[in-house]
């Protein structure tokens, strides 16, 4: 075999590895697993793959390690391991508070692939291309066989459409890229609030206007306009030695100065 043709049988095996058989929803699934096993730090693979009911020698679940690890760079390790660990960018898909940090983990988990990427520096803004199209570009690019080539372009097409990257105008569906979408996440509905943790006694939950509009007119009998509208979350911790007229004057104060009431 000449080097020149030892040169491109290497680059081909090299770009088919590094690109993900598995679309990254799947691999979230193992993120996470990786992140509560080891509470934090690396856990052990038989126990990762134990709770995700996944076999230890099924080739499968080797294929689906290395879409983590050289695919998405994700995690470190696979089935010949003892312990697999999250990358940094594991770790903060792990640990992301907010669908805008959970997002923006995942949009650096996908662009830290060059075929994805080059996928859709050649594509965006533009109609999603067909199969064959796509099949051929990557072809061309990667070096990818045909069997490769529409198995990676049937990955890609779940991560669009799994994470926002698809926008339909018209009677076209446009690929927008990652750092383009990322800024309007929050203006179209993403929360930057962190979780309710259901343990707190005393959750800071969000009332709509609607609620509180309702709440009022129910207490007052009267419809009265709350516009502009400001939620606060008022607590009252007393010691149990307060006797009942301390309380009848905090709510008959509430009742004067937040609902409207006559003192009398």
């Amino acid at each position: 075999m000449s080097e020149s043709a030892t040169s491109s049988t290497d680059r081909e095996r090299v770009t088919r590895g590094a690109f993900p058989r598995y679309p990254l929803s799947t691999i979230e699934e193992v993120v996470m697993g990786i992140y509560e096993a080891g509470q934090g730090d690396r856990a052990r693979t038989i126990t990762v793959l134990a709770n995700l009911n996944r076999s230890v020698t099924s080739s499968t679940t080797k294929s689906v390690l290395s879409s983590a690890s050289r695919g998405y760079g994700l995690i470190s390790g696979n089935t010949g391991d003892t312990h697999l660990t999250l990358t940094d960018r594991g770790m903060a898909l792990a640990t992301a508070s907010n669908d805008y940090e959970r997002l923006k983990a995942c949009y650096e988990a996908l662009n830290h692939n060059e075929v994805f990427r080059a996928f859709i520096e050649r594509f965006k803004h533009r109609p999603m291309p067909r199969d064959e199209v796509a099949i051929d570009f990557l072809r061309d690019s990667f070096h990818f066989g045909e069997r490769d080539a529409s198995a990676a372009v049937d990955t890609i097409k779940k991560n669009l459409r799994d994470y926002g990257l698809l926008e339909a105008i018209g009677e076209h569906t446009t690929i927008n890229p990652p750092d383009e979408v990322l800024p309007t996440v929050m203006s179209r509905g993403a929360s930057d609030a962190p979780p309710v943790d259901k343990n707190d006694p005393n959750p800071d939950i969000p009332i709509s206007s609607s609620a509180v509009q309702a709440v009022v007119q129910q207490a007052t009998g009267q419809n009265i306009p709350i516009a502009p509208q400001f939620v606060f979350n008022i607590q009252i911790q007393l010691p149990e030695s307060s006797s009942p007229e301390t309380y009848e004057t905090i709510f008959r104060t509430m009742a004067v100065h937040l609902l409207g009431r006559s003192s009398d």
